[in-house]
């Protein structure tokens, strides 16, 4: 997957990294998935020498859809994130998550 400026990729980053995310990370409500469970598996794999490192994409589309904007609390290097649409999430705004330089994602 190429990076591209709606669509950043990092190569390489580390499992403590992803953890620290998750830690802050939260599901929608209306879901199921527990976040507990998933940070265990990780951190297990991880004493295994396993899923130590990460590539990751955030994910938005290539142009921007008038409807569904772009957030401009969420940027990558100065660039706003097209926003993708997802059925029944539509009264969901994106909330982002600080890394302690204040980068979001």
């Amino acid at each position: 997957m190429p990076a591209t400026p709606s669509q950043p990729t990092w190569e390489g980053v580390p499992w403590q990294t992803i953890d620290a995310f998750l830690s802050r990370y939260r599901f929608d409500p209306r879901g199921s998935n527990e976040m507990g469970a998933i940070r265990q598996y990780l951190q297990a794999q991880a004493r295994q020498d396993e899923l130590v490192e990460w590539y990751v994409s955030m994910r938005g589309l290539s142009n921007r859809v008038q409807q569904l904007g772009s957030d401009p609390t969420l940027t990558v290097g100065g660039a706003a994130i097209n926003r993708i649409a997802a059925p029944g999430f539509e009264a969901y705004p994106i909330q982002s998550v600080s890394d302690k330089s204040g980068n979001t994602g």
